[in-house]
């Protein structure tokens, strides 16, 4: 349980504070008994560690300064484990679904960019089916936990990359049982025939005239649409934003280069989409490149 705290507002007393962590490793212990076969998670052992290591502490201090005295490596994980968790537990407290001008106020990314970034290969990029993915090791666990869910019977990708990514999310398609598609939007014409996957070319300056909108209107089902080109965001999100219905999920890419745009979608479409933390914070807060930018449609 490391990394870098997440930018929140830690203004929490300490018996919420306790009664936060108490209630985490309850939770903990109940997914292990009646989930996972008595199997404890990474997650579920550094709690217990932390446990046994909290029961130490002078019980009438408050655990963050009380933790100051431990010495060496076993301190350093104590506090470090304490500020991630305060920072777990004030996202929590939220809620599941959040506005994104409230996650921008109190969130930040409990790993370094640095780290993250090497998450997507350094010796060379993660590959699917021997082609270049671009996905981070968290966003390539999160996208499948998020299309078994949603099950969506259309994906539309703008930016196509090498196209492996569509070829990705058709297999996840496929592998989970979902009778569903893909369309893939890029500037660069690709040559690739591959089952459920469609590749269009296009620009995203010219979304309204180049894009084939009557693959979305003849879809019936769940939608999510990955947006990855970096070109025009707000436009590309404004053009599709009434070809979405409620409960349709938008996952923009290196978010964090995005703000202004996807404020100004946000603004024009009335703020009918919020923030699913449920994904954002699966590895902690903003673990994944679309930071603060998994959204559901509301309304």
């Amino acid at each position: 349980m490391t990394g870098v705290t997440s930018i929140v507002d830690k203004d929490m007393d300490e018996a919420e504070f306790r009664k936060g962590v108490y209630q985490l490793l309850e939770e903990s212990e109940f997914r292990r008994k009646h989930e996972q076969h008595e199997i404890p998670t990474a997650f579920d052992k550094s709690m217990w560690q932390l446990a046994v290591l909290l029961a130490k502490l002078d019980p009438a201090t408050a655990w963050q300064e009380s933790a100051k005295a431990i010495p060496g490596a076993e301190g350093v994980y104590v506090r470090e484990a304490l500020g991630v968790l305060k920072g777990l537990l004030a996202h929590r407290g939220a809620g599941r679904y959040v506005d994104y001008d409230a996650r921008l106020r109190r969130s930040g990314c409990d790993m370094s960019p640095s780290i993250l970034a090497m998450s997507s290969g350094v010796a060379k990029s993660v590959t699917w089916r021997d082609m270049p993915l671009f996905k981070t090791a968290y966003d390539m666990a999160i996208y499948p936990t998020l299309l078994w869910e949603l099950k969506p019977t259309l994906i539309v990708e703008i930016g196509s990359g090498t196209g492996a990514s569509a070829i990705w999310l058709a297999d996840l398609m496929r592998m989970f049982g979902i009778e569903g598609r893909v369309v893939s939007f890029d500037c660069q014409k690709l040559d690739i025939s591959y089952d459920r996957v469609r590749y269009l070319q296009g620009d995203c300056r010219r979304i309204a005239q180049d894009f084939d909108r009557s693959v979305v209107l003849e879809n019936h089902g769940p939608i999510l649409l990955l947006e990855d080109a970096h070109v025009n965001v707000a436009g590309v999100l404004e053009y599709f934003h009434p070809l979405l219905k409620q409960g349709d999920y938008v996952v923009v890419e290196d978010s964090l280069a995005k703000r202004e745009p996807l404020l100004e979608w946000l603004g024009k479409c009335q703020n009918a989409y919020q923030v699913d933390t449920r994904y954002v914070d699966l590895f902690g807060c903003n673990v994944t490149t679309a930071q603060d930018s998994i959204f559901r449609r509301m309304r």
